[in-house]
């Protein structure tokens, strides 16, 4: 996957469509999550908006939720310390 440079779209790579490559590529954007920041958010996937996307799908599995802007992930409380922060 490729963030574009203001952080607001998702672009995917033709592997999105084998889903061991999509839920990997979730679990990297998960673990690239500020705990304690800002949320993880996007507006658009490939082009889209992200919470209509049939592309969305891996992305709201692993743990992105739809909202009024598309798809966002917080990172749970305490994930900062269970990554030894």
């Amino acid at each position: 996957v490729y963030l574009d440079r203001g952080g607001h779209g998702l672009v995917t790579l033709p592997e999105w469509d084998v889903e061991a490559s999509a839920a990997l590529a979730c679990r990297a954007l998960i673990a690239g999550a500020d705990p304690g920041g800002r949320p993880l958010a996007f507006e658009r996937v490939d082009g889209e908006p992200a919470a209509q996307s049939p592309r969305s799908r891996p992305l709201i599995d692993a743990g992105f939720a739809p909202g009024y802007k598309g798809l966002s992930y917080r990172p749970p409380r305490g994930a900062a310390n269970a990554r030894g922060r």
